[in-house]
């Protein structure tokens, strides 16, 4: 069976563009000239709080007394660590490294107060922070759950491990009325052993601090230590970012992902969802982004910002269209530094016609729950053909010609006894085995 992805092939091709921006202007910019890799940035009212991993959280104005943009430094919160991250929800500040979380006041945004700590006694390096009622979720491939409900005394409730090798990875929430409970999806790599690869795993979180799980997900072999990041959720919508390519789900029933499409993507460092305004907005090597999230299945480019020295690391809003970059530049001297962005386009309006030509970079062959999808650049012969860890042919799937595009085909294994099954796909003369993981039938 052959079927063209649903998710448009060039929602996510970036270009190339001739300029350096559209629809975003910078604003700002700022460094103290420290040396620092890892950023975590937030925002509230006119200040910006920006972690890195040797001086905690730095405390920034955004504006002076006559509106312009001028950011200066006002204060330092001390919790630096090996990988610093900071986040805000109603008028607290969340910040911490390592084992540690810390809270904070913000009645006095330059000045906060100090209110309450924990410690877990455990080595993790966090990448996303979210919340969910009384509960922060911290971390990357491990979760870490803390009941927040009395900001004077934090207290981990419960960690989430989806694979004693996981690694390269991120995590996402979703509570909505779309989805069927709330559910918490960490994607994560595995790097060796018969289930290396990239995953998705989902969990029941309606009691988060015991978190079940309900279902995983293989996305395909992509490298022993891929990245799995960033995740974002959207109403009943998961986008899963592996190395160049992006993954689409329907999380309507968190046990059961239904995969939608897939499409050619650079590689995210973080991305913000922002569902008032139906934006999604994404920091990357040395390019930010603002796509329209009004038609998930086509997510459209509204504006971006291109900066061949810095390299994006975290995104953040500060109400208006005024986005927060925390990165380092250059690449191989790098700098505790802030971008700071506004988005101009207005969202009233029809967006551009935008030639977004989709060219396929090279062949490709991933598996996808069962499926094999093909990135052929010109016509020639393809064979695909499944066999069994012994030799013994199991499938003869397809045989023939195929001219320049994305395909995807029906493996037929999904039922199969559980086990590795060898999927070879000759195209131009060239062999290639890929290894598909069967659990086995229902």
């Amino acid at each position: 069976m052959i079927a063209l992805l649903l998710l448009s092939a060039n929602a996510y091709n970036k270009g190339p563009f001739p300029d350096s921006s559209w629809n975003m202007e910078l604003l700002a910019t700022w460094t103290d000239g420290d040396t620092a890799t890892k950023f975590d940035v937030a925002a509230y009212q006119n200040y910006i709080y920006l972690a890195h991993n040797r001086k905690g959280v730095t405390i920034l104005v955004m504006w002076d007394s006559a509106g312009k943009t001028v950011v200066k430094q006002v204060g330092r919160i001390d919790s630096g660590g090996i990988r610093s991250f900071v986040d805000i929800r109603d008028s607290l500040l969340y910040c911490g490294y390592n084992d540690l979380l810390k809270i904070y006041s913000l009645s006095d945004p330059a000045n906060p107060v100090f209110l309450g700590m924990d410690s877990t006694d455990n080595y993790w390096v966090p990448w996303r922070t979210q919340f969910h009622g009384d509960y922060f979720f911290v971390g990357g491939v491990t979760v870490y759950i803390y009941n927040i409900s009395d900001p004077t005394n934090p207290y981990l409730t419960s960690i989430v491990t989806p694979s004693e090798w996981a690694d390269c990875g991120s995590f996402a929430l979703q509570d909505t009325p779309y989805c069927k409970y709330p559910a918490l999806f960490v994607g994560y790599t595995v790097p060796w052993g018969p289930d290396s690869g990239s995953w998705i795993a989902s969990y029941n979180i309606a009691d988060p601090e015991n978190p079940v799980w309900v279902s995983s997900r293989y996305l395909g072999f992509y490298g022993y230590y891929t990245d799995v990041e960033p995740i974002a959720a959207y109403l009943n919508y998961l986008y899963v970012f592996v190395w160049d390519e992006v993954f689409l789900f329907d999380i309507s029933d968190p046990g059961h992902l239904i995969y939608l499409g897939s499409s050619s993507s650079p590689v995210y460092f973080d991305a913000l969802v922002r569902e008032d305004a139906s934006k999604m907005y994404l920091a990357d090597w040395h390019w930010a982004e603002v796509r329209d999230l009004t038609d998930p299945l086509d997510i459209r480019l509204l504006g971006w910002y291109k900066a061949d020295s810095i390299t994006f690391r975290a995104v953040a809003w500060q109400g208006g269209r005024t986005i927060m970059l925390a990165g380092t530049w250059p690449p191989y001297i790098p700098w505790d530094g802030l971008y700071i962005l506004h988005y101009t386009g207005d969202t009233l309006e029809p967006l551009p016609a935008m030639p977004w030509p989709h060219e396929p970079r090279g062949f490709s062959a991933i598996i996808v729950d069962g499926y094999l999808r093909l990135r052929i650049p010109r016509k020639d012969h393809v064979s695909l053909r499944v066999f069994d860890p012994s030799g013994r042919l199991v499938e003869d799937v397809f045989s023939g010609y195929l001219g320049p595009g994305v395909y995807e085909f029906d493996l037929g294994i999904r039922d199969n006894p559980a086990g590795i099954y060898l999927v070879q796909v000759i195209w131009d003369g060239e062999k290639t085995t890929l290894k598909a993981f069967v659990k086995g039938g229902d």
